[in-house]
């Protein structure tokens, strides 16, 4: 842990009172104190220590007095839209972290019942807890949303009705904030609405507007000023631009800057600025595709850019808004298209539908799978449970069909075969023989089919060849048969495996099979990189090129032509959490790596044809994401941001809003580069790697492998330090010693996200301590103490330790490691002993000494399969080996791209990659690929730093029989400056007379504190007077 003095804040102030008799005068934000005669005077505020420290945003309600410092803000990955239109006043939000539309309240329809249409729309002011919605359609309709309690609320009517050409803005002018407001149709007019007020004026009209009308805000003028289109003036496009300034209330033609493309229905400005330049961007509107950039900075006459078009023509219904970040977001208008549009890259994201009915979604998971009709229609299973759907890719809509007759869980299968009215045939998964048929005429399914030959498991998969036969392997078996339909007969065929130069393993997670219309079937065996070819005419097997990458957990294959063609490729999803997609060329025999899926691909995740150049995808992982990639273009479609329904005129969205925060300020998170030390260890479990970072640090971290990225979970109890270790069995627990002379051990729920103390180790564990876990009946896990001989069993069950026999004194770089028969370890302490252990025996036998010495940083790794051990020596140096458990021999590999010290550790992701942290207080991160013997860097791991109050110092005058005292309140729960409930703490013990400075003890990162000043006279001629206040703070690194 480091601790550094960063700052002072420093307030300057004088205050003073007079009082009568015996009284007091608590002085808090904006209160006036007029019976005791103290005037007006903030004298506490939520403290801001420095800007760039502090962030407003959403607040996370949490009860702190069982989680003390839990209050989170953060930004909001929300934005809300109305669906306009004139018949609907439904209204939806946008959850960027799910990729789903969420309903939230109806506006209010009003007396009688209006809807909101043209001229209406929504408008955030960009911080706080209300969005303002215009309803338009005729109406002078005006009313408020308010976030935390998913209310509407109605607001003072616009004092003129507001039709086509009306549009809503949020500004602010200096501290109050305004709607301005377009009202359009025969008025023509602009208003803006004071929000602290309730109260409307008239403003100077921009002259006659229409459809497409739009206002943009520049928030970099000094007085601030507001850009605006006029849309179809008189039902004709227009290209005139004009300025605002507020100050003066005064518009401006730019005559020299015209918008490029006459703009119309549908239309819309949106303010960004991702980097240093502030833009503003307008789509055309009208039916055209037209998009344009404007920059308020540059020159005279050429401030406009045209940029990429929209993907398609956009019209009544379109909107645009910009996320906070690097994006734009876009409705096209009287459909559910929507776009997300890249600043820097300048392209647009095009979409297809996710997953879901209406605004219901159907998240796909284990035992979700996908199978095409060759045309317009895919079928897929959502996986655990027994909804069937279908979707139409000529509509671009899901449907639900008849429940499927049971849960379809992990291996489930589906086949589409082209005979009679046309039938889905099914695996049902999850260990069972279950084999049915789906009517797709008649909606219903039949249960009387012979059963499968063996029971179904990840990796079974189900090909049709045209004719009158199945062919199929079950998963974790090698087992390969043909289905008869007419006959409803399983037959033998070769097995998977049968004349080939060398035995294949069985089936597993991500194997698949694909047919060629022709006379091939492929195969990918799943959990490695083995692929195969098997002719149908002469029943044999063929080793084809090794897939570029293991194929795992939700791996697909597809041919997607309705024709043999020698120059068509099979496509893949290499899936196990990654984005990988490659083509496999049937001519060449080879592979090729292509775009990217847009999300990693894991249990439930499928691939299926279409014959007009498509490739379907359903990424699973528990999304709704569905996606269509391009053969020709190598591009995909994403479905991250499609709207709930059609969106009609007045449909509006709000910018990002980036979260409410009612009264004040709090420590951020914030990221500083310190790195792995003493007590750094890595562990793998579930396509993530987890670790500490050691240095007595009690944080945990999370690194996505499929994202490329860390991130931070509940700190664990204990700092981290020389001997800490982790383990695993790839289940909901990971199990660690703290090290550092400590016998803590604990159990971390990945699920739960929190920490359980468990029996304490026999002694204390100090470098050399490590951890390994062997799966049985029953579970053990086994340690060694470190810089002692002792080693120990711990029973998972039972929760109980035992010692076990003795190995040679450990020191630090020593490592356990198990290969499913015998625990494996090195001494470490800068030696090159190395050891096997029987289970069996409780026994320990020399092997063949490493290359170099082990000393800290060492570490071992075994990647689950085959005899290969790997090991990265430590001691400041980059030598890396593997041991051979069958030859009982070591061989140099790769050295690693940098020296490796105290810190350093080593994990297997899956068979082909490692994963390694340098240590040395870096925060250097590695994947070594085994098939290539390359060592490539990856995300740096962040060191989560925050920062923490540590007093408030006053200076002050205190005259005979005069007090200040100064009390503190935290954010326990949310509250407002307004609420005179919120109790206050005094700091114990009370500061007074004499002393000028209090310990904030406690307050660290996620809270917002408010401080009170009580001055107290029992003299009427006397005042104590409050000169200063400064707050100091720390950083305190994890």
């Amino acid at each position: 842990m480091k601790k550094y003095l960063i700052a002072a804040l420093s307030l300057i102030m004088v205050a003073g009172l007079v009082l009568s008799e015996n009284t007091s005068a608590n002085l808090t934000d904006s209160e006036t104190s007029t019976d005791n005669q103290a005037f007006a005077w903030v004298s506490s505020y939520h403290t801001a220590t420095l800007e760039k420290d502090f962030e407003t945003g959403e607040q996370f309600s949490v009860d702190s007095s069982t989680s003390p410092g839990d209050l989170k803000l953060q930004s909001s990955q929300y934005y809300y839209a109305c669906v306009g239109g004139g018949a609907s006043n439904a209204a939806y939000r946008f959850n960027e972290t799910t990729l789903a539309w969420e309903s939230i309240a109806f506006i209010p329809n009003g007396s009688p019942t209006t809807y909101v249409g043209a001229g209406g729309g929504l408008s955030y002011p960009g911080s706080g807890n209300y969005i303002y919605c215009l309803k338009g359609n005729g109406t002078s309709e005006f009313y408020r949303y308010d976030i935390g309690s998913n209310a509407w609320s109605a607001l003072t009517s616009v004092p003129v009705t507001v039709s086509a050409g009306g549009y809503l803005r949020a500004v602010t002018v200096g501290s109050s904030d305004y709607m301005y407001v377009f009202t359009g149709g025969a008025s023509n007019a602009m208003y803006r609405y004071l929000i602290g007020g309730s109260s409307w004026e008239a403003r100077s009209s921009p002259g006659a507007n229409g459809a497409g009308a739009s206002m943009g805000w520049d928030r970099n003028t000094t007085g601030g000023k507001l850009y605006a289109t006029l849309g179809a003036v008189g039902g004709t496009p227009s290209a005139t631009f004009k300025s605002y300034d507020i100050d003066t209330d005064a518009w401006t033609t730019l005559t020299t800057d015209p918008v490029p493309g006459a703009v119309g229905a549908g239309a819309e400005l949106a303010y960004s600025k991702p980097a240093a330049t502030m833009y503003f961007f307008a789509s055309q509107g009208n039916g055209n595709t037209g998009f344009y950039r404007y920059n308020p900075a540059g020159t005279a006459g050429s401030r406009w850019t045209t940029m990429a078009s929209m993907p398609w023509a956009v019209n009544y219904g379109g909107s645009l808004r910009w996320d906070n970040g690097s994006y734009l977001f876009a409705f096209q208008g009287g459909t559910t298209n929507a776009w997300r549009y890249n600043i820097d890259g300048n392209t647009w994201a095009l979409t297809i539908s996710q997953v879901k009915v209406g605004v219901t979604n159907y998240p796909v998971t284990t035992g979700g799978t996908y199978a095409s009709d060759g045309s317009r229609y895919q079928y897929a299973f959502q996986g655990g449970s027994n909804t069937f759907l279908r979707y139409d890719s000529t509509t671009d809509v899901w449907s639900i069909l008849a429940n499927a007759p049971g849960t379809a869980s992990d291996g489930s299968a589906l086949v589409y075969v082209n005979q009679g009215t046309g039938y889905i045939y099914a695996f049902r998964g999850g260990n069972t023989t279950t084999f049915w048929r789906y009517d797709i005429l008649a909606n219903t399914w039949s249960t009387t089919l012979a059963a499968a030959p063996f029971g179904v498991n990840n990796g079974a998969s189900m090909v049709w060849t045209g004719g009158n036969d199945l062919f199929a392997v079950f998963g974790n078996s090698k087992a390969f048969r043909r289905y008869n339909i007419p006959s409803d007969t399983w037959l033998k065929t070769n097995a998977l495996g049968s004349n080939l130069p060398n035995s294949r393993s069985n089936i597993l997670s991500g194997g698949c099979l694909a047919w060629d219309r022709n006379n091939y079937i492929y195969a990918l065996n799943g959990g490695t990189i083995g692929f195969q070819r098997y002719s149908i005419s002469g029943n044999a097997w063929t080793n084809m090129a090794n897939a570029p990458s293991a194929i795992g957990t939700g791996g697909s294959l597809s041919y997607p032509y309705a024709t043999y063609n020698a120059a068509y490729s099979l496509y893949a999803t290499r899936g196990v959490g990654t984005v990988s997609f490659y083509s496999y060329s049937p001519s060449t025999n080879q592979w090729k790596v292509m775009s990217n899926v847009p999300s990693a691909v894991a249990a439930g995740g499928d691939i299926c044809r279409n014959p007009n150049g498509y490739v379907y995808c359903i990424p699973g992982n528990s999304t709704i994401n569905h996606y269509r990639y391009n053969i020709a273009s190598n591009t995909w479609f994403e479905s991250v941001n499609s709207a709930p329904v059609a969106m009609g005129a007045g449909a509006r969205m709000t910018g990002h809003v980036t979260g409410y925060l009612p009264s004040g300020y709090m420590t951020s998170e914030v990221i500083d580069n310190s790195g792995f030390c003493e007590g750094g260890f890595l562990i793998y479990n579930g396509n993530a790697i987890y670790g500490f970072a050691g240095d007595m640090s009690t944080s945990f971290r999370k690194y996505n492998i499929s994202g490329n990225s860390w991130s931070l979970l509940a700190s664990i109890k204990f700092g981290t330090g020389w001997g800490a270790a982790l383990c695993s069995n790839g289940g909901d627990y990971i199990y660690a010693f703290t090290g550092q002379n400590q016998s803590a051990f604990l159990r971390y729920s990945i699920s739960a996200n929190s920490w359980t103390e468990l029996t304490s180790a026999p002694g204390p564990v100090y470098a050399g301590g490590s951890l390994v876990y062997v799966s049985g009946s029953p579970n053990y896990i086994y340690a060694f103490q470190g810089e002692t001989s002792s080693f120990w069993r711990y029973d998972v069950t039972l929760d109980t330790w035992s010692v076990k026999s003795s190995s040679s004194i450990t020191g630090a770089g020593s490592a356990l490691i198990y290969d499913g028969t015998y625990i494996y370890a090195t001494i470490g302490g800068n030696t090159n002993a190395f050891m096997r252990y029987s289970i069996a025996g409780d026994s320990w036998a020399s092997m063949a000494v490493t290359i170099d010495l082990i000393g800290a940083g060492g570490a071992l790794a075994y990647p689950g399969t085959g005899t290969l051990i790997y090991c990265i020596q430590g001691y400041d140096t980059a030598n890396f080996a593997a041991y051979d458990t069958g030859l009982n021999t070591w061989s140099e590999l790769s050295s690693t791209p940098d020296s490796v010290f105290q810190g350093g550790s080593l994990i297997a992701g899956d068979s082909d990659h490692l994963y390694a942290s340098r240590g040395r207080d870096t925060v250097s991160f590695w994947r070594y690929t085994v098939s290539t013997d390359l060592w490539e860097s990856m995300a740096d791991m962040p060191i989560f730093s925050y920062l923490r109050f540590d007093a408030i110092v006053w200076d002050r005058d205190l005259p005979a029989g005069t007090t200040i005292t100064v009390a503190i309140r935290a954010s326990n729960t949310l509250f407002d400056l307004t609420d005179t409930n919120i109790p206050w703490t005094d700091l114990v013990p009370v500061y007074s007379s004499v002393t000028k400075s209090a310990v904030l003890s406690g307050l660290t990162a996620y809270r917002y504190v408010q401080f009170k000043i009580t001055l107290t006279t029992s003299n009427t001629s006397l005042t104590p007077t409050l000169f200063s206040r400064k707050i100091y703070y720390y950083r305190w690194f994890s």
